[in-house]
This record gives C-alpha cells, sequence and structure tokens, in this order.
C-alpha cells in the first residue's frame, strides 16, 4: 500500500467514524443537507440569501438527481437540484473535503445538466441560466475570500461577457474577505460551527434536528454509508491485489532488465579490458622482436669495427715492410 493510499484509507475510516454518529451530524453533511433542502421555504430564502433577491417559487427535480447521459459514461450525483420560476437551475452541492478538482468537477456538473437540458428536446438559444454552487468548508482558492464567482470573459477585452449563462459560485464557510451580506455571513457561519444567529439559521438548526428524528432517514443514511464501505473494501481489495501483483511483476522485470544491464555492463568492462591486454601483449612482443633484431645488427657492427681494425693494422704493416 502506498502512502497516499494509506492515508485516504485512514481518513475514510475516520470518516465513517464520525459519521456513524446520526446523533451529531449538521447542516455541512450533503445527506443533511439535501434531506434540508427538500423544504421549500427553506430551499427558497437560502437561495435568495445567496443572490440577494426574491425568488417567487422553486420546482425540484429527483432529490440527489443522478444524471446518467450513455451507459458507459461517467453518472453525476447532485446533492440539490432545482429551478425557479425563469427556468433558471440552480445545482447546490455541500463540499466538506478538498479533492483539489472543483474546477474541473464544477465544469462537468455544468455540462451534463446542459447534455440532460438537451436531452429533452430543447434547441441550443433555449438553454437555461445555470448556476453550480458549492458551499465548501475550506477555501477552495486560498485567497481567504467568502465567494468566488466565474463567468467566460474575454481575455483580450474584459468588458465583453461570452453570456452563455453559466455561472460557477464557490462559497467558503472560513472566508474573511470580501463584501457580502450579513445574511449570507449568518449562513456561513452556521453551516462551519452549527450556531443559530438570525431566523434562517434557526428555522435551519430546527430543520436538521428534526431530520435526525426521523427513523426512516436515519435508516436510509446508515444502509447509503454500509454500501459506500462496502464499495470502498471492494475497491481497496481490488486495488490492492491489482497492486501487489503489479508489483511482483514490474519487480521481476525490473531484476531482468537491471541483470541484464549490469550483464552487458560487465561484458563491455571485460571486453575493454582483455582488448588492452592483447593489445599490451602485442606490443610487448613486438618490443621484444625489436629488441632482439637491435642487439643482432649491434653485434653485427661490432664484429664490422674489428674487421676494419684488423685491415688496417695489416695495412699499416704492409706499408712498413715496403719502405724497408
Amino acid at each position: 500500500m502506498s502512502e497516499k493510499e494509506a492515508k485516504d484509507f485512514s481518513w475514510f475510516e475516520k470518516q465513517l467514524q464520525k459519521e456513524e454518529k446520526w446523533e451529531g451530524l449538521t447542516l455541512s453533511n450533503d445527506f443533511i443537507f439535501s434531506k434540508a433542502m427538500r423544504d421549500q421555504e427553506i430551499c427558497k430564502k437560502v437561495l435568495e440569501v445567496l443572490f440577494g433577491k426574491k425568488i417567487k417559487e422553486i420546482s425540484y427535480f429527483e432529490e440527489q438527481k443522478i444524471i446518467d447521459i450513455a451507459v458507459d459514461s461517467k453518472s453525476v450525483k447532485l446533492d440539490v437540484c432545482l429551478e425557479d420560476e425563469e427556468n433558471t437551475i440552480y445545482n447546490v452541492e455541500m463540499q466538506t473535503t478538498n479533492e483539489g478538482n472543483l474546477p474541473k468537477r464544477s465544469r462537468y456538473y455544468s455540462s451534463m445538466i446542459d447534455l440532460n437540458t438537451i436531452e429533452k428536446g430543447a434547441d441550443y438559444n433555449e438553454l437555461p441560466k445555470s448556476f453550480v454552487i458549492f458551499i465548501c468548508t475550506f477555501d477552495p482558492f486560498d485567497l481567504k475570500r467568502y465567494l468566488y464567482t466565474f463567468r467566460m470573459y474575454c481575455k483580450e477585452k474584459r468588458s465583453l461577457a461570452l453570456d452563455d449563462g453559466t455561472t460557477y459560485m464557490f462559497l467558503n464557510t472560513k472566508g474573511r474577505v470580501g463584501r457580502i451580506s450579513t445574511a449570507l455571513r449568518n449562513f456561513l457561519r452556521f453551516v462551519e460551527s452549527n450556531e443559530a444567529g438570525d431566523d434562517l439559521t434557526k428555522r435551519l438548526k430546527d430543520k436538521v434536528d428534526s431530520i435526525k428524528e426521523n427513523k426512516e432517514w436515519r435508516l436510509e443514511y446508515m444502509t447509503l454509508l454500509m454500501r459506500e464501505r462496502e464499495r470502498y473494501n471492494t475497491g481497496y481489495k481490488k486495488g490492492f491485489d491489482n497492486g501487489f501483483n503489479d508489483g511482483i511483476t514490474q519487480g521481476v522485470a525490473q531484476g531482468v532488465a537491471q541483470g541484464v544491464a549490469q550483464g552487458v555492463a560487465q561484458g563491455i568492462a571485460q571486453g575493454i579490458a582483455q582488448g588492452i591486454a592483447q593489445e599490451r601483449a602485442v606490443w610487448e612482443e613486438k618490443e621484444s622482436s625489436w629488441t632482439l633484431e637491435k642487439t643482432a645488427l649491434e653485434d653485427k657492427n661490432s664484429a664490422l669495427k674489428n674487421e676494419n681494425l684488423q685491415l688496417l693494422r695489416k695495412l699499416e704493416e704492409m706499408e712498413k715492410n715496403n719502405k724497408s
């Protein structure tokens, strides 16, 4: 098991231990949040606080709506998905863990919502405005802002909006920077600390308490939690087995590769050493031969010198005899 897998497993175990305590759940739990937002009046009030405007009426898609465009595509499970009287679609998600993928995830959610609308027979121009909203118990962009809002603009001319009707909003319960309404600040504080400070947060607190008193919802929650545990355990075991087998295969392959590499390196080194030794032997043999030839020549030179001396002596004797 890698260090990351061990941390993931440890985190999941702690989450299970924490979430199994049904009585301690707050609005930041996505199950509780989705149930609380099924109360139309509360949901409308939350949207009005988020957008600072009155909303006359809302209608829901299925609770924790699952969008599955194709059999082999990745499905999307939405916490809260609804539309208002102007056919604006709102997808509101409660997010307590920072997996580092919120920008791409928000894009995917928005795309799936659009595709789901198109599937109903709508023309491109009839695509409604949509808001993908994440209520985060962490700072997704580390700028300490309460709210981060994103729309499409022209890079070369910031005043030119693409006007595709899509908006992404990320709320940060730990925010400290930016101008937001007191009602929105109270709402974020309630999500963070479960402390009610105004009428809306008090109603939310009462709603959360009533949800936790519902035995059917408690059973539903525990069933979902057990399924998550089973899926995790199955995935963990499969991942461990695959990792173990892959590790053996990779280890053998690396061992063979290293063995071959070492063998080649040793062979090259031995070949070079043998080649140098052979070349040295050849040169030593040639040097020995040259030494013998040099000695022979020196002996010949010495013999010729002796012969020359003897001839000179004979000539000297002959000259003496002739004079006498």
